[in-house]
């Protein structure tokens, strides 16, 4: 895409209507979900803007947990949960650990929803990656 992501966007062209952009992210998902499609890891660096200055869901092609074998599964638990180096900024094999819903850290390894991709779109909206210059 032209523009990079959203957070490259507007940092680079702050006089854009941020509201109006995160309008057309709220209906990107819609239309996703529409069509049962679960993004599964939405957040900043996973929305494009196009050349005509509209937001691009991407970021699709993430592996789940639940589809890795056990012990895969218990390494990257480990990864995440014990590296001091990992932030609640890192993505992990199944998403961005700041934008998920918490039933996708219970012990039976759910699967993305329409209900957490809505988690992850209100996160999106109240942590301020691109809607301000202040990051929460």
């Amino acid at each position: 895409m032209t523009y990079g992501t959203v957070m490259e966007y507007t940092e680079n062209h702050p006089e854009v209507d941020r509201v109006h952009i995160m309008s057309e992210i709220c209906e990107g998902l819609v239309y996703l979900h529409a069509q049962d499609v679960i993004h599964g890891d939405l957040n900043a660096r996973n929305i494009l803007v196009s050349d005509r200055g509209h937001p691009v869901l991407a970021g699709f092609g993430l592996p789940r947990l639940e589809e890795l074998d056990g012990l895969t599964r218990l390494k990257e638990l480990e990864r995440v949960f014990t590296n001091p180096s990992i932030t609640s900024r890192s993505a992990t094999r199944w998403g961005t650990i700041r934008y998920m819903a918490p039933e996708l850290f219970d012990d039976d390894f759910r699967k993305p929803t329409k209900a957490t991709d809505v988690w992850a779109l209100g996160c999106l909206m109240l942590v301020g990656d691109f809607l301000t210059k202040t990051v929460i």
